[in-house]
């Protein structure tokens, strides 16, 4: 199985852009290599800040494809 750090690596900086706007970003492994990301809101969350889901997806398409793992899906809040 590759080293999941990858999948954080990847998605460290995306997770540092929607905390500014009052979100989390967590993930998991649904498959050896599948990634399902989850974007949860806090109290001070800005629900017009975020995109939508097709978008949100390509956004976290993006920094996987340097690693061994792939994007399931996304939750959104």
């Amino acid at each position: 199985m590759p080293d999941t750090a990858a999948i954080g690596e990847a998605f460290a900086d995306l997770r540092e852009t929607l905390a500014l706007d009052g979100f989390a970003l967590s993930w998991k492994l649904s498959e050896e290599t599948r990634a399902n990301g989850e974007i949860a809101a806090g109290s001070a969350s800005c629900a017009d800040c975020l995109v939508p889901a097709p978008v949100l997806e390509a956004i976290l398409r993006t920094p996987l494809s340097a690693t061994p793992f792939e994007l399931a899906e996304v939750r959104l809040p």
